[in-house]
């Protein structure tokens, strides 16, 4: 394929410079003279395998191929809705060539960062959860990157991740017709990140997944992970990772070495999961251990002098006035971080149920008394648009003990065999994890399932106390269930039981 810098396509975009090329397309930089200030923007020329002889000879081929391509040019566009994945500003099929034009996204990309300066283990949490979150988003629209890696990560000034080059855009350049000269599978990936299951040509969702945890180890050392290969068929040779000796903590060397099974069904199997581990110990302040000043062994003689019963009194004083000091800043300490933490919040008081929660200033909430589910009330998020279908919500609910259940493991026992009994086929339980609820022992139950039509997932966080159950609910479309997960757990931690 020519190049074709230079060149001015449909009319007004100006072709600068090549940005890359691959199997599947070149991409290019590009001009949009359309615009007053020739905005910048990024054109795809993709790269179909069919032959011009095939063309001519079965019409029905390039019919095909163009209805691919708009569904695909469909499918980016709902894609580029989401803040950190590139928009799909145009698209459109000129000399038997097909055309995405897309944002251009300034930035460093990671491979180019890390040549720089590798990442710590801290950041390289913080990418995992950046792009774990922009792939719940991606999964949920059914779409595969397949091709997860640290060029494909661009960095903005704002420090902020976008996510680049879907792979699905490589749908286009397979062979679409069936006749004996076609390949069986066409590998997409990029050696190194790809998984086993993908090198032979059947990707699943958590193959994303997997290229992640290469490019996280990566983003840490500068280079790949050591690997031993146990088959000799270069299709399905299975990596197993060397870990050791990478100065990782052992939480985040337990997730990463689940990220990166190389069996697809050992591995987790949704982003959600995995933000699950890598936020669970989010929020907990660790102290050092109180100052315990000792005084110095001495035999305790039969009658102490008043003298000596006055220094000691001295001493005690003395102590007294160097600790208070520290306490008093310690409890200013936290003052201000409860402060700055609930900023923009409102506290909600039930008396009749004696319990508090802290909500955003910008929520409503609706008071209950359902018999039923024990609702006692539920705050909901504003209503992003008017196409905004559902909104995000945080209940509460307060129920009796019955007598046949009076732990908290005989609880929750109960709600999972409920749910895992449940003949809705659209119901998936994700995890379940022990927790603190009001300073108390709790469990957390995440789960997703359909309601009227609408992707949903939940998580609830229970505790008992006084023959009651105590429930905290958070509920939002299986889209937008990160974008409101740190509000939730905030108003989940600020949960509290009073004169109880």
């Amino acid at each position: 394929m020519k190049s074709i810098v230079g060149k001015i396509l449909r009319g007004r975009y100006f072709i600068v410079r090549e940005l890359g090329k691959s199997n599947a397309s070149i991409t290019y930089l590009a001009e949009d003279r359309s615009k007053s200030e020739h905005q910048q923007c990024v054109i795809k020329q993709l790269q179909p395998q069919i032959s011009s002889f095939s063309l001519k000879s079965e019409p029905q081929l390039w019919h095909n191929l163009e209805k691919l391509f708009i569904t695909e040019a469909i499918t980016l566009k709902r894609l580029g809705k989401h803040p950190y994945i590139p928009q799909l500003f145009d698209y459109f099929e000129q000399e038997k060539q097909f055309y995405f034009v897309e944002e251009f996204i300034e930035g460093q990309n990671l491979e180019a960062e890390v040549q720089e300066h590798t990442l710590n283990e801290a950041e390289v949490i913080e990418l995992l959860k950046n792009v774990l979150k922009i792939l719940d988003f991606v999964h949920q629209q059914g779409v595969i990157h397949r091709d997860i890696r640290p060029s494909n990560l661009i960095r903005r000034s704002d420090g902020s991740i976008v996510l680049i080059d879907f792979g699905l855009i490589k749908n286009l350049t397979l062979p679409i017709n069936n006749s004996p000269a076609d390949p069986p599978t066409v590998v997409l990936g990029t050696l190194g990140y790809t998984p086993p299951e993908q090198m032979e040509g059947n990707p699943h969702y958590n193959s994303d997944i997997y290229a992640l945890g290469k490019t996280a180890i990566f983003a840490f050392i500068g280079s790949l992970p050591n690997s031993n290969l146990i088959s000799a068929n270069p299709l399905s040779q299975v990596e197993k990772i060397d870990l050791a000796g990478l100065d990782f903590s052992t939480r985040l060397t337990t997730i990463l070495r689940k990220m990166l099974e190389p069996n697809y069904r050992d591995r987790y199997q949704s982003a959600v999961e995995i933000l699950t581990e890598l936020e669970r110990e989010e929020n907990v302040i660790t102290l050092p251990p109180p100052f315990i000043v000792s005084p110095p062994y001495t035999e305790i003689p039969p009658r102490i002098s008043k003298n000596k019963q006055q220094l000691a009194w001295k001493k005690i004083l003395v102590w007294m006035l160097l600790i208070l000091p520290f306490i008093g800043a310690l409890l200013l300490l936290f003052a201000g971080l409860e402060k700055n933490l609930y900023r923009n919040f409102a506290l909600y008081i039930n008396n009749q149920y004696n319990l508090e929660i802290r909500y955003p200033e910008n929520w409503s909430f609706e008071e209950l008394e359902d018999p039923i589910t024990g609702e006692v009330v539920v705050f909901y998020s504003p209503l992003e648009s008017e196409a905004d279908i559902f909104q995000e919500k945080v209940s509460v609910t307060v129920e009796e003990l019955t007598e046949d259940l009076s732990t908290l493991d005989e609880y929750s026992e109960r709600i999972t065999d409920s749910l895992a009994s449940n003949k809705d086929a659209t119901l998936s339980i994700y995890s379940q994890q022990k927790t603190k609820l009001a300073q108390l022992p709790a469990r957390s139950l995440l789960y997703s399932r359909i309601e009227n039509g609408i992707n949903l997932r939940q998580m609830e966080t229970f505790t008992i106390k006084n023959d009651k159950i105590y429930i905290v609910t958070y509920t939002a479309e299986r889209a937008k269930y990160s974008k409101f997960l740190d509000t939730a757990k905030k108003m989940i931690n600020s949960f509290s039981l009073t004169k109880i």
